[in-house]
């Protein structure tokens, strides 16, 4: 180039149009580089189409999987809450949850997890009775101070201690119910009154 521009009054009419002309090709296939680089390729392009694709299928199927297990627990903590309100006598009902509410469902399937199904009917009276299946119950009127929590009504005065649990993870029904599952496999139905209250 510097040797044209050197030697431009020498040149000929046909020489310079010959390196404009080379100049301009130059100029036009550099620009088409330089689009091509910075344009995506139609090749990135459907690689990239494929990616969501594949992510969305796998958000799909994800999704199916959890409703699938949701729907699951919902059905198990439902059938056994039809099962609970036999036991317990309530009339019989076509909601959900057999006239239960979903957290007094909860507690039910921490009996069943928690007692043998030999031992289920006569778990679920008794928390009934002492709770009203309630997770969270407290009962503080207890003449020596003490307080009955969670599930089963568990005493705060030793029992709960000897049993590893806490004022409060006594309210976790899953922990209640295993706590007291301890408790009756050592001692029966003896440390629960309800016991007095219920026939079978």
């Amino acid at each position: 180039m510097i040797f044209f521009i050197e030697k431009w009054s020498k040149m000929k009419i046909v020489e310079y149009i010959t390196l404009e002309y080379k100049r301009i090709k130059l100029s036009k296939f550099l620009i088409f580089y330089f689009v091509f680089l910075i344009s995506p390729s139609p090749i990135n392009n459907v690689a990239s189409a494929n990616a969501v694709t594949a992510k969305s299928e796998v958000i799909r199927i994800n999704t199916q999987k959890e409703y699938s297990e949701v729907k699951k627990i919902n059905d198990q903590r439902s059938a056994l809450a039809h099962k609970a309100a036999l036991h317990i006598g309530l009339p019989k009902s076509g909601k959900v949850y057999a006239g239960l509410s979903k957290v007094q469902a909860d507690a039910v399937v921490a009996i069943a997890e928690n007692f043998p199904a030999k031992h289920f009917s006569k778990a679920v009276k008794i928390a009934w009775c002492e709770s009203r299946l309630n997770p969270s119950a407290i009962n503080s009127a207890n003449s020596n101070g003490t307080a009955d929590r969670g599930l089963f009504q568990l005493n705060d005065g030793g029992t709960m201690q000897r049993l590893g649990i806490t004022k409060h993870t006594a309210f976790d029904p899953h922990t209640n119910a295993e706590a007291a599952y301890v408790l009756f496999e050592d001692r029966g139905w003896q440390p629960w009154v309800c016991r007095y209250k219920i026939k079978k």
